[in-house]
């Protein structure tokens, strides 16, 4: 087998798993076209990986032109069905977040998190006090306002919320007041 044969199957066995860094080097060693036949189609694999980062391009993105704001934070107690664990507490976190980027972000609790100054993180709980942050897309020029809540220790004192899109890239923060 000769030395071009290998470096090509090396390259399409790169690209399968890792399109993007195999398409970098690709283009880098003078690549111009990979096609890998698979039984009944054909998949050209630099144009997938153009796509790919294409994508991944468009995820930073995302987080332009959002804003953020935890408007207060209040413990909250709990309800007949939930409970902090013993030494947590629930901390409910009034937040208002406006879109005045150029595509919709999807807004979860499962998005948000806190983090501590040490860096340790406590996601967003399902359920807690109301009105809760609605579960939807917030398109261009859109805000949405709403309570989220978080278990954390009882002795946290300061930290920021986080949110990072699902299936985006980044992250933004603003400081707990």
């Amino acid at each position: 087998m000769d030395t071009s044969k290998v470096v090509l199957a090396i390259f399409a066995i790169l690209c399968l798993f890792s399109v993007p860094v195999a398409y970098h080097a690709g283009m880098k060693a003078g690549i111009k076209s990979v096609v890998i036949k698979l039984p009944e189609e054909t998949i050209p694999v630099i144009e997938m990986a153009k796509n790919v980062q294409k994508a991944q391009e468009q995820r930073k993105d995302d987080l332009k032109g959002i804003t953020m704001k935890v408007i207060a934070m209040d413990r909250w107690e709990g309800d007949r069905f939930s409970e902090p664990k013993a030494g947590h507490m629930f901390v409910a976190l009034d937040l208002s977040i406006s879109n005045g980027g150029k595509g919709q972000i999807h807004l979860n609790s499962l998005c948000f998190s806190v983090r501590q100054d040490d860096g340790t993180e406590f996601g967003g709980e399902s359920f807690g006090a109301e009105p809760r942050l609605p579960l939807r897309d917030l398109g261009p020029g859109q805000l949405s306002r709403g309570w989220l809540t978080f278990e954390v220790p009882l002795a946290i004192n300061s930290g920021q919320l986080v949110f990072r899109p699902i299936g985006g890239e980044g992250e933004l923060t603003a400081p707990l007041p």
